[in-house]
């Protein structure tokens, strides 16, 4: 479908016990979408909910936006797409607040493919795999950022919640960031699984706020065996609990070099 850049506006889905729900609720291979805008509006549905595509399986999605608010009573919700299995997601943004229970992202809920150049601006609030971008990640996303604020419970991040053998290079997040455990500025919890799927952040930022209990970090709450290199964070950081840090909260066997905190702003003296 090729929008040739108009937009539709005003679209309302409101299907609180369905799956697959979006203006495409499943886009399959060899499907694709581009040069489309979705203004204003409101999208509801159950899981694998988003804004333009509910459930994009390897199909590209380019030069696309949605502004309106996306909720879901379940999982995989996003404010573009709610599940990309795999499909280039490039040049793309939402900017609507994003509601749901698990796998929540601002543009993207849970996602396997590269993400590139997009970003997102809207309220993003669920309980696990939170981000302000993308809530759970394993594929790569580059030259992206996030400024809206981010809530939950578990593996909240303000670009990505859960980067779990993914990479997230060229990246920034600004929003304020509110969780209970493994809560960073841009990335919640960073995993590296094998040699081959490593956990990477490289080149990012985040300026937010970060709040929480325990695993709390200015940059990564929790780098599980992950890569971070030539990043910082700014924002202040507070934590109730156990390993709370200006720059990664909890550093398990990881690796971090080339990168720092403000001492002062982000209230730590420690990483």
């Amino acid at each position: 479908f090729d929008g040739n850049g108009h937009t539709i506006s005003g679209l309302i889905i409101n299907r609180p016990g369905a799956a697959y729900v979006g203006l495409f609720g499943r886009v399959g291979v060899g499907g694709q979408v581009r040069n489309l805008g979705l203004v204003g509006g409101a999208v509801t549905g159950n899981q694998y909910v988003g804004g333009l595509v509910g459930y994009n399986y390897e199909g590209p999605v380019s030069n696309c936006y949605a502004t309106g608010a996306v909720s879901g009573t379940g999982t995989c919700v996003g404010g573009l797409v709610g599940r990309n299995y795999y499909g280039p997601v490039s040049n793309c943004y939402a900017t609507g607040a994003v509601t749901g229970d698990d796998y929540i992202g601002g543009l993207v809920g849970y996602n396997n493919g590269p993400v590139s150049n997009c970003y997102a601006t809207g309220a993003v609030t669920g309980d696990d795999y939170i981000g302000g971008l993308v809530g759970y990640n394993n594929g790569p996303v580059s030259n992206c950022y996030a400024t809206g604020a981010v809530s939950g419970d578990l593996y909240v991040g303000g670009l990505v919640g859960d980067n779990s053998s993914g990479t997230v290079s060229n990246c920034y997040a600004t929003g304020a960031v509110t969780g209970n455990q493994y809560v960073g500025g841009l990335v919640g919890y960073n995993y590296s699984g094998t040699v081959s799927y490593s956990g990477t952040v490289s080149d990012c930022y985040a300026t937010g706020a970060v709040t929480g209990d325990d695993s709390i970090g200015g940059l990564v709450g929790y780098n599980d065996f992950g890569t971070v290199s030539s990043c910082y964070a700014t924002g202040a950081v507070t934590g109730t609990g156990d390993f709370v840090g200006g720059l990664v909260g909890d550093n398990d066997e990881g690796t971090v070099s080339n990168s720092y905190w403000d001492m002062q702003t982000s209230g730590q003296s420690t990483s």
